[in-house]
């Protein structure tokens, strides 16, 4: 990733995600609001298996990527 850049994850489920599905790779949004909430602390426990499903892929693929 670049500094200054926002990777989104996210389901395309209607309108607004199929809008955003449509862009390009680097394509600049005029608005973008997040992340929202807390942030997850992972310790270092070692070696870590993230496990998730349907909307849960794309709130934990940032958290496994640390």
């Amino acid at each position: 990733m670049k500094a200054g850049t926002v990777t989104s994850v996210f389901v395309q489920v209607g309108a607004s995600t199929a809008k955003l599905a449509r862009l390009k790779p680097g394509a600049m949004l005029p608005t973008y609001a997040g992340p929202l909430g807390r942030e997850t602390e992972i310790e270092n426990f070692g070696t870590v298996l993230c496990i998730a499903g349907c909307y849960g892929i794309a709130s934990i693929l940032p958290i496994a990527a640390r």
